[in-house]
């Protein structure tokens, strides 16, 4: 008999933004467990801070949703084991701490379209679950923390409008789109 290995959808890297910076933060780990499953049952998740660790199954992370990282940027792998037959697979990601700082959009229609951004106007959305603001701590800037919560951006503009975005620098500031 051959069992499969089960297969895992490589997950994201997590960040974590703060101010102000030391590069040890909290994080979650089971956060990308969803994608890593790919809707799959039946399998388990563990978590460890080496390859030979995750192999040999030694020395798993006890606390995953509330991990301290020990370096930044600091890899985890992920041993994605299926219940009954206990073939496994091994994945990684990195944890990574970054300084919380503003993201840069000189265009100033793109900015302005960003913060007015609300739960009516269908501009920005976080995993599909309705629309939201971006600038979240009202402060007229968009920090990396922000943009990385988006997930969709609607930024059309009214047929025959002159205001038009010019220039789109700063959009790859949203990393979840």
């Amino acid at each position: 008999i051959i069992n499969p290995f089960p297969i895992v959808v490589q997950p994201l890297d997590l960040i974590v933004y703060e101010s102000p910076f030391d590069g040890i933060a909290y994080f979650n780990l089971t956060q990308n467990e969803l994608l890593m499953g790919n809707g799959t049952t039946g399998i388990s998740f563990y978590y460890y801070t080496s390859l030979a660790n995750a192999q040999n199954e030694i020395l798993p992370i006890v606390f995953e949703t509330s991990f301290l990282n020990t370096s930044n940027p600091q890899t985890i792998y992920v041993r994605v084991e299926n219940d009954i037959t206990g073939c496994f697979s091994i994945v990684d990601f990195d944890l990574i701490v970054q300084v919380d700082n503003i993201v840069f959009i000189p265009d100033p229609v793109f900015k302005a379209k960003l913060l007015s951004a609300n739960s009516a106007n269908n501009i920005a959305q976080i995993n599909g679950i309705g629309y939201t603001i971006v600038d979240t701590n009202f402060d007229g800037e968009i920090q990396y923390s922000e943009a990385a919560l988006i997930t969709a951006l609607n930024l059309s503009t009214t047929p025959g409008s002159t205001n038009k975005i010019q220039d789109f620098t700063g959009i790859n500031s949203f990393v979840n789109l």
